[in-house]
């Protein structure tokens, strides 16, 4: 838990969070990845390229 100053709970947050998701999309390595942190919320812009499979309607 963290720490109680009079009546008030501080909780610690670690210095460093390392977290991996894997994408099911294919990156290239020279891709320019941008993240940005505003209030509490970390959003990552990730350039991806389609590998999908045209399908032909007849």
């Amino acid at each position: 838990m963290g720490a109680v100053t009079e009546g008030i709970i501080y909780k610690q947050r670690p210095n460093i969070i390392d977290k991996k998701i894997l994408l099911p999309v294919h990156i290239e390595e020279d891709a320019v990845i941008s993240a940005k942190l505003s209030q509490g919320v970390l959003t990552v812009k990730v350039p991806y390229t389609k590998k999908e499979k045209s399908i032909s309607i007849e």
